[in-house]
């Protein structure tokens, strides 16, 4: 009985050593095929997000080129032949890279944008904005 489990422990660890096979046909020394998205810098794109105008549904990203030149591109343009605006919102853009990378960038505009404001809006209607004084 004792020799019946021994072969069986054999067997099966014969089996189990075979059925890894087909799975491990990656060369380990070499990359894994998604690597370039691994890669991306964050500033990749060299446009840069100045604003955002529109409304829900119907967003447009102003970016600004390197040569620095502006234009308005929506949802599923492609601003060069690397990328391509995958998502608007109010805040930031999504840009995916056209040669299938699935990594996407997300670009924001800054938080503190109207942080400048609240020094121009007054809380008491009585007294004018420092704003409105110039």
């Amino acid at each position: 009985m004792m020799i019946y489990s021994c072969s069986n422990r054999y067997l099966l660890a014969l089996v189990l050593m075979l059925s890894g096979q087909c799975y491990a046909q990656r060369n380990p020394f070499l990359p894994p095929h998604d690597i370039s998205c691994l890669n991306v810098q964050p500033a990749a794109p060299l446009w840069q997000l100045r604003g955002i105008v529109g409304q829900p549904g119907d967003y447009r990203a102003w970016l600004v080129s390197p040569q620095g030149k502006g234009k308005l591109w929506g949802k599923g343009q492609k601003p060069d032949a690397r990328w391509q605006l995958s998502q608007l919102d109010a805040l930031g853009i999504t840009v995916m890279r056209s040669a299938g990378c699935t990594t996407p960038l997300k670009m924001m505009l800054r938080r503190d944008i109207y942080a400048n404001e609240k020094d121009f809006i007054s809380s008491d209607p009585a007294t004018p904005s420092p704003g409105a004084m110039q």
